[in-house]
């Protein structure tokens, strides 16, 4: 992008730093997949799994799912926050590390190493996973800043490429995930940081909820506001959760 040799570079947004380089901006955010994470169960497994839990996929709060768990089931996930996010909830289970791609998790599922895994319903979906999804997990259980938003990196003097891109540009996108990374730089924090946030954005206010858990998931702080929809107010509410967050044991 400094060089001239590309005029975009697109990322996903959960991995950019909140600190763009020097000269570099984000020109478009396209609007947003499904943030939310997903729990996938070993084929197997599924009869057992869900079990008396509601069809509905929204008719429920993950502590609810997550019951249906059978105590010390081994659930894989690389993310610290939703390990310790599932050890507040279901102190019970084995958190083991998984990696690779979306593709190889699903294939190491299928052979036995786990019982479950937890992944981003976006990237499921986008490859065409979908109908691995047992249950998208809502509030309490909050994503990593920026899940689900795809930014379109390029260099902020690039007026004429910004307005090619612009077509591409989602507000409440862009609002939400403002707010979100706001959270997250005003904690200091990177993507390793076991944080949870949402900004929703409802008409002309903006909701934004984050929790920051401790490793082991024994310790937890959460706060939740509402503001103006606006990107003044999105900066205004990171700083005010941001706050809340402190006031209440963040630090």
């Amino acid at each position: 992008l400094h060089d001239g040799s590309i005029d975009i570079a697109v990322h996903s947004l959960k991995d950019l730093p909140t600190d763009q380089p020097p000269g570099l901006g984000i020109l478009a955010m396209p609007k947003r997949a499904d943030a939310r994470d997903a729990l996938v169960v070993r084929g197997d497994h599924l009869e057992f799994f869900l079990k008396g839990v509601a069809d509905d996929p929204v008719a429920y709060e993950p502590r609810d799912m997550l019951a249906a768990v059978p105590e010390g089931a081994t659930v894989g996930t690389s993310s610290l926050r939703r390990a310790a996010q599932l050890r507040a909830l279901r102190p019970d289970l084995v958190v083991q590390d998984i990696r690779g791609n979306v593709d190889t998790r699903l294939r190491k599922l299928d052979e036995g190493g786990y019982d479950a895994i937890l992944l981003a319903c976006a990237g499921l979906d986008r490859l065409g996973f979908g109908d691995r999804i047992q249950r998208r997990l809502g509030p309490p259980w909050l994503p990593a800043a920026g899940q689900g938003a795809i930014a379109v990196q390029g260099r902020a003097v690039d007026g004429e490429t910004a307005l090619l891109l612009h077509p591409l540009e989602n507000r409440p996108t862009r609002l939400e995930v403002k707010a979100e990374r706001g959270v997250l730089a005003g904690l200091g924090g990177g993507c390793s940081m076991p944080l949870g946030v949402r900004g929703v954005v409802q008409g002309d206010r903006l909701a934004l909820e984050a929790v920051l858990l401790s490793v082991d998931g024994g310790r937890s702080v959460r706060a939740r506001r509402v503001g103006e929809a606006t990107l003044a107010g999105a900066d205004r509410l990171a700083r005010i959760v941001c706050r809340d967050l402190m006031d209440r044991g963040a630090a």
